[in-house]
């Protein structure tokens, strides 16, 4: 194990730093939530393809040598729900307390979908991704069956989430939570591929999960969009042009009050 002594030394513009990929989902994840909040921070590229994330300085962050690590002033952390769920502790009085911690029952059921995110839906949108973006990028072919094996697995768990918000407005309930906001990375580059439908076929799932009402976000992440490289569809500073999902595509876009006005771009 890395002494403390081996961690990053950087000097950051903001007192808080996410170290990670502009492409990656997972870093997607925490600056999506600190965009939502209106929190400062900076982006720490960590090259991929020379390796860093797997050698030190950066392993001293994330021993298990993945992206993306977050440091607050003396607080470092890794893996991207965990540095969400601490961000929204600490600043649950920011905003919208996207815990609600306010009820037993409902931080439960936040708890209760963010799991279900993290194990039932992550993992076989992560493969269809993997094969529809990020294999075609090497030069090779998409496998068919791995794709029609996985989503099949993502429509089961697409057809829980149309039963549940069938009879509530978000997965936690009537409030938007950390759960619906974890799901925005992989849904981005899902809405762009060709397996979108199983999104839009589903009316519950299509009007009323994590992109309806995404706040701030969403906002940011607009503005963001005017130099989004199509052909790559990746967190390249900016994302995809999230409008043309929100509001153009399937009229989701809901533009509440947020912390600082952002005029799209």
């Amino acid at each position: 194990m890395s002494s403390e002594g081996d961690r990053f030394k950087v000097n950051m513009t903001y007192s808080r730093g996410v170290h990670g990929a502009l492409f990656s989902t997972c870093t997607a994840r925490v600056w999506i939530y600190l965009c939502e909040k209106g929190l400062d921070y900076e982006l720490l590229p960590i090259d991929m393809v020379a390796g860093a994330h797997k050698q030190q300085p950066f392993r001293s962050l994330n021993p298990f040598g993945e992206i993306p690590a977050f440091e607050e002033g003396e607080v470092s952390l890794f893996e991207s729900r965990a540095i969400n769920r601490y961000l929204a502790r600490k600043h649950k009085d920011i905003g919208t307390d996207l815990l609600l911690s306010n009820s037993l029952t409902q931080s439960a059921l936040v708890e209760i979908w963010m799991e279900v995110e993290a194990h039932k839906f992550d993992s076989p949108s992560s493969v269809i991704l993997r094969q529809i973006i990020v294999i075609p990028k090497y030069g090779k072919a998409p496998d068919k069956q791995v794709i029609e094996t996985e989503m099949e697995k993502l429509g089961k768990v697409l057809d829980v989430y149309e039963e549940r918000l069938s009879k509530s407005k978000y997965l936690a309930g009537e409030n938007y939570s950390l759960a619906d906001l974890h799901h925005i990375p992989h849904l981005v580059y899902f809405m762009k591929t060709s397996e979108a439908n199983a999104i839009t076929s589903r009316p519950h799932v299509q009007l009323r999960h994590c992109f309806h009402q995404a706040n701030r976000c969403a906002d940011v992440l607009a503005s963001m969009s005017i130099d989004q490289d199509a052909e790559c569809i990746s967190f390249n500073c900016p994302p995809v042009d999230i409008r043309s999902i929100l509001e153009d595509a399937v009229g989701l876009y809901v533009n509440r009050v947020c912390f600082v006005s952002v005029v799209p771009g």
